[in-house]
């Protein structure tokens, strides 16, 4: 369990609280009702270890790059929601995710924000490719009165081939049809179009 008292965390006031569980701390730079509990908790359910969420002047800050990447995939303009108390109407404020800054502990014991570059983690990547892929086929078979390996595979093949950005960056997938006579894909080719890509990134 992360320790964390509000004095350190930049620009905290006076008025500002900490909320720390086993999973995760909600810190307010200001009182503003825990109004990040509800995504904290979410982002808990996908992650093994502890984080911050800083919740400082409509902006949503964090010290784990691994929650940055959950952000990222729900809320891609980095926009968030935050509602307020029930009892007000449910109304919400429009707060900003910050992908661009992390907070990092300092030797002295308090964090400071430092500069970050956000870039998508493979292995976030894959594990969220492997569930996609597997809703597909449950999709699949809820609308197939007859399903096999070969019909998930030629419907995986025409939905990807139908994609003019899929096709713009996967030229690969041509020759399955121009040069092997194949219209069916394994999720197995989508992973290892991935590495691919990885390799072909590390190598420039």
């Amino acid at each position: 369990m992360m320790q964390i008292n509000k004095n350190q965390l930049p620009n905290m006031r006076e008025d500002g609280s900490v909320k720390t569980t086993e999973k995760y701390v909600i810190a307010e730079y200001e009182s503003r009702g825990l109004r990040l509990e509800d995504l904290a908790e979410r982002i808990a359910s996908q992650l093994d270890s502890c984080f911050i969420l800083y919740d400082y002047k409509g902006n949503i800050y964090t010290d784990n790059e691994n929650v940055l990447q959950i952000l990222k995939d729900e809320y891609p303009l980095g926009n968030y929601p935050a509602y307020s108390n029930p009892a007000d109407g449910f109304n919400y404020d429009n707060m900003n995710i910050d992908f661009n800054s992390l907070l990092k502990l300092k030797e002295n014991g308090n964090y400071e924000w430092m500069d970050y570059h956000y870039i998508p983690k493979w292995n976030y990547v894959y594990r969220k490719l492997a569930k996609l892929l597997l809703a597909f086929r449950g999709h699949d078979i809820l609308f197939e009165d007859s399903i096999n390996s070969n019909s998930i595979g030629n419907l995986l093949y025409r939905e990807l081939v139908s994609n003019e950005n899929f096709l713009e960056n996967n030229d690969w997938i041509r020759k399955f049809e121009s040069i092997w006579k194949v219209e069916s894909l394994d999720p197995i080719h989508i992973l290892a179009s991935l590495n691919n890509l990885k390799v072909e990134y590390s190598l420039t």
